[in-house]
């Protein structure tokens, strides 16, 4: 399985969450979904299929 390093925001804008076409490094993958730091500066689980891989 490939590391994911970093990813792209592909949904819509939630302040104080994620923004719209944003990068975020991706702590782990859990069960599909990514831990990333957010807006808040906290680490949360997020849906993998919310994002896009960048090399």
């Amino acid at each position: 399985m490939t590391k994911i390093d970093t990813v792209r925001y592909i949904g819509e804008t939630s302040p104080l969450e994620l923004t719209h076409g944003k990068i975020y490094k991706v702590l782990s993958v859990e069960r599909g979904w990514y831990r990333i730091v957010d807006d808040t500066g906290e680490d949360y689980l997020y849906p993998a299929g919310n994002f896009e891989i960048i090399d």
